[in-house]
């Protein structure tokens, strides 16, 4: 569950002038070193994250990506909710709204940009994006046994729910 916020908290932990060496294996395995100031490589992590981030909201707002993979995905995981916790009070509809799409945005791109090889990423993203559906499939199940309460469904979907998926 702290896949994205340890990545933020590793990068920004070391702000000061404090210089540390990292080395790493190229594609053609050859070793490479290099010394980077501390609030340099802070820096450089934040602007990654920023654009992968920018890049991943993009890609999933774009027309086809909604249409043939995130309202699908909703679907399937407000089908999965509802097996899971049981029958929603009230009809509820799982729209685009309710994909979680932002969250796994901001996610994945944390991971990616998080200086680690390309390997220890890539397992990164897979784990991040099965917590953050797992997480949204609960939510969506959560929100429909609480649908005849407004003053529960309220609370959970704009309150609770939204931090719970930021925060993992």
């Amino acid at each position: 569950m702290l896949f994205c916020t340890q990545a933020l908290s590793t990068a920004f932990h070391n702000y000061g002038d404090v210089n540390y060496e990292t080395q790493y294996l190229d594609a053609a395995g050859y070793s490479h070193e290099w010394t980077m100031n501390a609030s340099a490589a802070a820096r450089s992590f934040a602007l990654r994250l920023i654009a992968w981030s920018l890049a991943l909201f993009g890609l999933l707002r774009l027309p086809w990506m909604s249409a043939h993979i995130l309202l699908p995905a909703t679907r399937l995981q407000a089908a999965a909710g509802s097996a899971l916790l049981g029958s929603s009070s009230l009809p509820i509809n799982a729209t685009l709204a309710c994909s979680g799409a932002d969250a796994l945005a901001l996610c994945l791109g944390a991971i990616l940009a998080y200086p680690a090889r390309w390997r220890m990423r890539a397992a990164g993203v897979v784990g991040g994006a099965a917590v953050i559906l797992a997480l949204n499939t609960i939510r969506i199940g959560t929100l429909g046994r609480v649908a005849a309460s407004p003053r529960w469904f309220n609370a959970l979907h704009l309150y609770v729910w939204p931090t719970v998926l930021t925060m993992a």
